[in-house]
């Protein structure tokens, strides 16, 4: 056989090779259609489905695929897939149409690939007989060298669709972590705010409705004549200021023994009935300045050797109308 004979027929053995390769995103139904020049060549397809638009919501349900003849019947069929490859014999010469149907509301990008493979009998024997089953041979490595292609587009087509799988559940995993994050942050600082009004209300503490200041309780000896004025004990007025009883004195009487006591009544010739009503105003009073209880507070830049002087300089102060002095840190 010539050169120039041998060239022709390599030329024809490529020549029946046709491929199509094309990446596309579907809305809702798209067809392709793919010519069969001879009838028993191998049709191979394949597609796989990339990414969808959501990156929330990656589709699992795939899409459709329905092969039509060139009569309109139909060849083969694929439902709900994500990834496919199939490949058949063409019983008919003319054209295939390929049809997807995306069935999710996202837009999908899909891989298709279709490689029509002819392998070429030679029956008729040239003048050098040694050359057909070269031809032959080469034929049928030019088909497999075709299938590899074939795979190998598959493969990276599958490729591409895991790592876009493997970003989205990265984004997905971080953006669950920072919400489950803030959510947790959220609860604590709920969660401490719920037991500060839980133990207000115990404590029966209400900062945007303080206490209303009470009328009688002063530390002066001048105040202490008027609240005897308040409360009918007017008659020992002038004696208590004499004696020097201020409030400070009326708060130790609380903690007086008995002789401390009669010692008092003899001192500033007070009726018993009259002692007892003294006795009854201060609980009362000592009671409401239990409930509505002023707090000491210590700067926090002050050592915590210094707390006396607070209290002291909060005994000194009218205004606060403190009895029981509790010392915050």
């Amino acid at each position: 056989m010539s050169l120039k004979a041998t060239i022709l027929i390599l030329g024809l053995v490529w020549s029946f090779q046709a491929a199509l390769g094309i990446r596309f995103v579907i809305d809702r139904e798209e067809c392709f259609s793919h010519k069969a020049e001879y009838e028993g060549d191998t049709l191979h397809v394949s597609f796989v489905v990339i990414k969808s638009d959501s990156q929330w919501h990656f589709n699992e349900d795939g899409v459709d695929l329905v092969i039509h003849g060139p009569t309109g019947e139909q060849v083969h069929d694929f439902r709900e897939q994500i990834s496919a490859k199939h490949d058949f014999v063409v019983q008919k010469k003319g054209v295939y149409r390929f049809c997807f149907t995306n069935k999710s509301p996202y837009h999908e990008t899909i891989d298709f690939d279709v490689q029509l493979g002819h392998f070429a009998y030679y029956d008729q024997h040239a003048k050098d007989e040694h050359f057909t089953p070269l031809m032959e041979q080469i034929s049928k490595l030019e088909e497999a060298l075709y299938n590899i292609q074939f795979e190998q587009h598959w493969l990276e087509a599958q490729t591409d669709r895991q790592a876009i799988v493997n970003e989205n559940m990265s984004k997905r995993a971080v953006h669950k972590a920072l919400f489950e994050s803030f959510a947790l942050i959220g609860a604590s600082v709920l969660q401490v705010y719920l037991l500060r009004r839980l133990f207000e209300r115990k404590l029966g503490i209400d900062h945007h409705h303080p206490p209303e200041p009470l009328d009688f309780f002063i530390w002066t000896v001048e105040d202490v004549g008027s609240w005897l004025e308040e409360i009918n004990l007017g008659s020992y007025r002038l004696i208590f200021k004499e004696n020097g009883i201020n409030g400070e004195y009326l708060e130790s009487m609380s903690v007086f023994t008995t002789e401390q006591i009669l010692h008092f009544i003899r001192r500033h010739h007070m009726k018993w009935g009259d002692f007892i009503t003294l006795c009854k105003e201060l609980r009362r009073i000592k009671v409401a300045c239990l409930k509505g209880e002023q707090r000491v507070r210590r700067p926090w830049w002050a050592p915590s050797c210094l707390s006396v002087v607070f209290v002291k300089a909060a005994k000194r102060n009218r205004q606060s109308r403190v009895v029981s002095l509790k010392l915050e840190s």
